[in-house]
């Protein structure tokens, strides 16, 4: 075989794979939570939440998520819907940073993958593809577009990650409203 051709044959291979790639729609998303509290887990479907943020209907395992965690459910629906403006380059700038970086990290020891790797990575694309097409971020699109089948929530480590995070937000405030 030729050089020419087998090359002509390795870039026409990579242009049909790349192209198949991005006009494939089966992408990868979080398709469950799982709220993890040492031992014990509980596993709810994205699609239930979807559908408890737009119609207010919970499922029996939401239903006993809400009672057990003392939440109201009105409250969860509307803090799950509540959309904040941001615009997805200086969104990206702030993550970018170093308290972004910082603040990516500790959210990632609460708001996981599974296999605990590279969480703040997975944080950060959930952040900006939620933010790049309309210009707002909440946290039911969050979810949605978390890049892996799974997100995996430790309990135990919400209190201490959201004090740590409170001494990050005045510097990525500042960030994010900088142009």
């Amino acid at each position: 075989m030729k050089f020419p051709n087998f090359a002509s044959l390795c870039a026409t291979f990579l242009l049909g794979t790349t192209a198949t790639l991005f006009l494939s729609n089966s992408t990868i998303a979080a398709e469950k939570i799982v709220l993890k509290y040492g031992p014990l887990a509980q596993s709810i479907k994205i699609s239930d939440l979807e559908n408890f943020v737009k119609t207010g209907e919970t499922t029996p395992t939401l239903a006993t998520m809400l009672k057990i965690s003392k939440q109201n459910a009105d409250t969860v629906r509307g803090l799950m819907s509540l959309e904040l403006g941001v615009n997805v380059l200086t969104l990206d700038r702030a993550l970018n940073s170093k308290q972004g970086e910082t603040a990516l990290v500790e959210l990632g020891k609460t708001m996981r993958t599974r296999s605990r790797f590279e969480s703040d990575k997975a944080l950060r694309a959930a952040l900006i593809l939620s933010s790049a097409d309309n210009g707002k971020l909440s946290l039911i699109e969050i979810l949605q577009k978390y890049p892996t089948s799974e997100i995996n929530i430790e309990v135990a480590n919400i209190g201490a990650t959201v004090e740590k995070l409170k001494g990050l937000t005045g510097n990525l405030q500042q960030l994010l409203n900088s142009k």
